[in-house]
């Protein structure tokens, strides 16, 4: 709700002011009425109201599909000439699996995450002991709303 307010009165605003998802945002959110927005924040801050649907797979491999960015901003496989895969060495590589989709914004937009063989085993590591480098994750769950 804070947010809202902000983007309303001015405070919370985009480095680069008239580009389309930003400012559409703000013109979208200008006419709400308070009773609006709190009807809002309720309907999303009830967990029965959140997403299910598991938008995120990831994979363990060796090897990537090569990309490109389609759009402005999506790093989509690359189909047809200059198919390929190439070796994912120690990077993380985000693909849509459906670019055209994605570049819509549209929030139904599924992903497939390759990673490094190995990877998932020392996330959980990290996150469960700390893997000698640091404290463990602790989920903090005094401020979660009922």
């Amino acid at each position: 709700m804070q947010q809202v307010a902000d983007f309303k009165n001015g405070s919370r605003r985009s480095s680069i002011p008239d580009i389309v998802p930003h400012s559409g945002m703000v013109a979208s959110i200008i006419p709400t009425t308070d009773a609006e927005v709190r009807e809002a924040y309720q309907y999303f801050a009830n967990p029965k109201n959140t997403l299910t649907m598991q938008r995120y797979k990831v994979v363990e491999t060796d090897t990537v599909p090569k990309t490109k960015v389609q759009g402005s901003w999506v790093l989509a496989p690359i189909h047809g000439e200059g198919e390929a895969e190439e070796p994912i060495g120690h990077r993380v590589v985000e693909v849509p699996n459906d670019a055209a989709v994605t570049t819509l914004r549209d929030w139904r937009s599924n992903f497939t995450i390759y990673v490094p063989p190995g990877s998932i085993t020392l996330g959980e590591t990290l996150v469960t002991t700390g893997g000698g480098k640091t404290a463990q994750c602790v989920a903090d769950t005094s401020s979660r709303m009922p």
